[in-house]
């Protein structure tokens, strides 16, 4: 004897739908992080107190702590939803 049970779908893990728009915030999240850390790079410049201006890979790199926090955040809304 097998149950039925009505209106409710068996889902796995984690759906693409779910992912996709986890990864499109953790892109978000790098690209604000990655703007802030310009901007205020720039302003550092501007007001004198950066000799001058430059962006390293460690600024890629730091960006990246954006992505996971964002990325992290959309996974966990993912399965609070199911």
């Amino acid at each position: 004897m097998q149950r039925e049970v009505i209106g409710r779908k068996k889902k796995g893990f984690l759906n693409f739908g779910a992912f996709f728009m986890a990864l499109q915030r953790g892109m978000a999240g790098y690209a604000l992080f990655f703007t802030i850390l310009v901007f205020t790079k720039i302003l550092a410049y501007l007001l004198g107190t950066a000799p001058e201006f430059k962006i390293l890979l460690q600024d890629a790199f730091f960006s990246l702590i954006g992505f996971a926090v964002m990325f992290l955040i959309g996974i966990l809304e993912g399965f609070k939803q199911e």
